[in-house]
């Protein structure tokens, strides 16, 4: 075990803190608790408002290795460069102010950097929790053991095992430079820095000890979304891209179909929930659709994606979808006039946005509508949910909206024809709605399958 030298600690731990006070006693205690005690650890108080900075000093008070410095609030990204830019240490250790690390965290990992010269970072297992509870199981790192910067990449793109945050690691000091961050990024900042980093790395050893609490509350400095945030995001992938030179191509592909898909997917999303409050962001979005896409890695997508391209890729695509909305809108309308019962069919993701669109429009709807064999709750979203099987449409004006994403629409239409429906619609915009989440996860498999191979 090192003893602590205060001229040259081994390790430099970065804690940027914004008005982290219900949580940040359990953080700094954490530390201070460490077996490995050859260590500085850099409190940057980014103009805290709250009794952040107080208990702050206090930890200053009672054991020098914590440093602080107060300072005006310019955001995480400044807070860890100023921390590290004080810093001393030989290695650099980040920790977020509201979550905590097991005692022997730094003890193993600084053994780790030791027992092998060819390492300059090490990883060590998270525990991923929500106000003290295990909020997701605990990732299997331990099968990885020592591995290239590509194939530690490519395992924080996917987030299965490890994710891209700064935490959870120690770095040697000499693979920050000026370029490692984005100071203009409020979210995915860790990406971008994580691709700068990783790339200098000679070798990065992954323990099989799960360490770090990361803590999921919606105060968090580096969990908090919003409109801005979502653009802050796109923005730090598209800087991630342009830091690519000397990874292999497998690599950009991901990022440049990653990129590609979120920019359909925020288009189409804030076009249809928030066109009136982010018309500037739906502009800058279109027109990033239109100039910024590399074609060479965006063959290899799924054919929905390649149809959202050919058409929002022109640049009438706005007034096009603008104009289908509204053919959508007066369908809706007569539907309702000419209805004496208005159901949608199904309760998915597309049946949930349906019922957002008439919600919007003051239309009422009798209920959902499921087949026989599906769906055993007898209330959704307040209304009531009917078995095909039974309503009886003999007598009665019954409409039917169809809620299904492309490619289910047809088989819905068959089955509703079947049972003697006859007035049914399917809303042409859901054509245009991604299954983003099931999208990624493939692009996921596919960059797991190619680092294999070129390992």
């Amino acid at each position: 075990m090192a003893l602590y030298n205060e001229s040259s600690p081994i390790l430099s731990i970065i804690v940027p803190i914004y008005n982290s006070e219900c949580f940040l006693e359990q953080c700094l205690t954490s530390i201070r608790d460490q077996t490995f005690e050859n260590w500085e650890c850099w409190l940057v108080d980014d103009g805290s408002t709250d009794t952040s900075g107080k208990i702050c000093d206090e930890y200053g008070k009672v054991d020098s290795r914590f440093k602080v410095i107060h300072k005006t609030n310019e955001g995480l990204v400044n807070a860890r460069i100023t921390g590290i830019k004080a810093s001393k240490g030989t290695f650099i250790g980040f920790v977020d102010s509201d979550d905590w690390i097991e005692p022997d965290m730094y003890e193993n990992m600084i053994f780790g950097a030791r027992q092998n010269s060819s390492v300059d970072i090490v990883v060590t297992g998270i525990i991923q929790e929500s106000h003290g509870s295990k909020y997701l199981e605990e990732r299997p790192i331990n099968t990885l053991g020592i591995i290239s910067p590509i194939e530690a990449v490519t395992h924080m793109l996917t987030r299965r095992i490890f994710a891209w945050e700064l935490w959870c690691k120690i770095y040697k000091r000499s693979l920050f430079d000026k370029e490692s961050f984005a100071e203009i990024l409020t979210k995915g900042e860790d990406l971008y820095t994580t691709i700068n980093v990783f790339k200098r790395a000679n070798k990065i050893l992954c323990l099989q000890n799960f360490s770090y609490h990361y803590r999921l509350h919606p105060a968090s400095m580096s969990h908090t979304t919003s409109g801005v945030d979502d653009f802050s995001f796109l923005q730090a992938i598209k800087l991630s891209i342009q830091c690519l030179r000397g990874y292999p191509a497998f690599v950009c592909e991901y990022f440049y179909k990653w990129y590609f898909t979120l920019l359909i997917d925020r288009l189409v999303d804030m076009y249809i929930h928030k066109r009136e409050q982010y018309t500037k962001e739906i502009q800058y979005i279109h027109q990033e659709i239109i100039l910024s896409i590399d074609k060479r890695y965006i063959y290899n997508v799924p054919s929905k994606i390649k149809l959202l391209y050919n058409f929002m890729s022109k640049k009438n695509g706005l007034v096009t979808l603008g104009y289908r909305w509204e053919k959508m809108r007066l369908k809706f309308e007569k539907l309702s006039l000419r209805s004496d019962e208005l159901y949608i069919f199904g309760t998915g993701y597309g049946s949930e946005l349906v019922l957002a669109w008439l919600e919007k429009y003051n239309i009422k709807i009798d209920g959902f509508l499921v087949s026989d064999a599906f769906f055993n709750e007898n209330i959704f979203h307040g209304y009531k949910v009917v078995k095909l099987s039974n309503v009886n449409i003999t007598h009665r004006n019954v409409s039917v909206i169809i809620g299904a994403l492309s490619g289910k629409e047809h088989e819905i239409r068959y089955i509703l024809s079947t049972k003697g429906y006859g007035s049914f619609y399917w809303p042409f915009i859901l054509k245009y709605i991604l299954d983003y989440n099931h999208i990624i996860e493939v692009y996921k498999d596919e960059l797991l399958k190619q680092v294999c191979v070129e390992q």
